[in-house]
């Protein structure tokens, strides 16, 4: 079972969920982006509930961090990235959506006459 695992074991996992979201966010595969980030979360809180951090002075740890932080700085660019850019295309696609908005000009048109 996942808790009778060491915490350097856990930290292992939590490595290999941040580069596996890293791939799906640069595939822009979101869902499973989203999944990988519940399950690193839920990692995380194990981690946190062994209360051991005997791993966290360690050199390994100390590598294993350096390579977490920019991964972690990056995704959170690219996941800024990618939402600015789907902001910008619904307001696009909202302002040439006349039908929601505005009546058919064919519509005023027909009121007018």
């Amino acid at each position: 079972m996942m808790q009778d695992r060491p915490v350097r074991a856990l930290w292992n996992d939590y490595l290999f969920l941040t580069r596996e979201m890293e791939k799906f966010l640069t595939r822009k595969t979101l869902a499973l982006f989203y999944e990988l980030m519940r399950q690193r979360g839920q990692l995380q809180t194990m981690i946190d509930k062994r209360g051991d951090d005997s791993f966290l002075a360690s050199d390994d740890a100390k590598t294993m961090f350096d390579q977490i932080r920019p991964k972690n700085e990056l995704m959170a660019k690219q996941l800024r990235l990618l939402i600015n850019s789907r902001k910008k295309h619904q307001e696009v696609s909202r302002a040439y959506d006349y039908t929601k908005t505005r009546p058919l000009v064919g519509g005023l048109i027909n009121q007018r006459g």
